[in-house]
C-alpha cells in the first residue's frame, strides 16, 4: 500500500508488528507476518544450512543473517529470509549492528527469499527493491514447485541465470558468469556454484522426505 517513509516507520516499530517482515520501496510499503508453520520453517534451514555447508567445504569467509533488516533510510528497506555476505565483505558487519545501514555498509552478496504464497512478489517488487539496494545474487526458493530462480544483478539490473527443478539439479552444469578476464570472475562462479548446491539440498531433501514418508506407510 502506498505510505510515506515516516509511516512506514511507524508502522513496523508498532508492538503488534513486531514479528512481521517489513519492505520499502517506490513509496509503497509491504508488511508480511512471518510465517510459523512447520513447512515454512523447514525449508528455510534446509536453504540457510545448505548455504553454509557448501562455505564450509569451499573454504568460503561467510556472515549468515536470518530475516535481517537493511536500510536506506527514508527510501528502502528489505528484511529477506536469509542473507550473506561472502568472501572479502565476510567481516564487514560489525557484531551488535540491528538494522543494517546501507548507506554505510554495503549490502549482501546474497539473498534468499523462500517463496511459499509470495512467489510472484518475490519475482516482481522485491526482485527490483533487490536490484536497487545492490545485492550481488538474489534467488527465490519456489517450494511449491522445487524450483529456484537464481538472478545475477548488476548495473542497477539483473538477469535470471538459470531454473533448478527436482529433476533437473543432480546433471546441471553453472554456466559462466563474466569472462576470464574479469577479475570478478572467480568470485562469480564461486556464488553460482551455491546456487547448485542450495538447489540440490532443498530438492534432495524434499525428495527423500516424501520417501520416508511413503516407506512409513507400508
Amino acid at each position: 500500500m502506498a505510505a510515506t517513509w515516516d509511516e512506514y516507520i511507524r508502522t513496523v516499530e508498532d508492538p503488534a508488528y513486531e514479528k512481521a517482515k517489513g519492505y520499502y520501496y517506490n513509496g509503497k510499503m509491504r508488511v508480511e507476518m512471518s510465517p510459523i508453520g512447520n513447512d515454512h520453517s523447514r525449508d528455510h534451514s534446509i536453504v540457510i544450512y545448505a548455504v553454509h555447508l557448501f562455505a564450509a567445504v569451499k573454504g568460503l569467509d561467510l556472515d549468515g543473517h536470518d530475516n535481517c533488516t537493511y536500510r536506506k533510510t527514508g527510501y528502502k528497506e528489505a528484511q529477506p529470509d536469509a542473507s550473506f555476505y561472502i568472501g572479502e565483505t565476510a567481516e564487514t558487519i560489525p557484531y551488535g549492528t540491528k538494522i543494517i545501514d546501507l548507506n554505510l555498509y554495503p549490502a549482501p552478496t546474497l539473498v534468499i527469499e523462500v517463496a511459499n504464497t509470495s512467489l510472484a512478489d518475490d519475482k516482481g517488487e522485491k526482485r527490483l527493491l533487490y536490484e536497487e539496494l545492490g545485492v550481488a545474487e538474489y534467488w527465490i526458493i519456489d517450494v511449491q514447485n522445487v524450483q529456484t530462480f537464481a538472478f545475477a544483478v548488476e548495473n542497477v539490473g539483473s538477469r535470471r541465470n538459470y531454473p533448478i527443478s527436482s529433476v533437473a539439479w543432480s546433471t546441471h552444469q553453472p554456466a559462466a558468469i563474466g569472462t576470464p578476464d574479469d577479475p570478478q570472475h572467480e568470485s562469480w562462479q564461486s556464488q553460482y556454484l551455491a546456487v547448485s548446491a542450495v538447489s540440490a539440498d532443498l530438492s534432495l531433501f524434499k525428495q527423500l522426505k516424501l520417501q520416508w514418508r511413503a516407506v512409513s506407510s507400508r
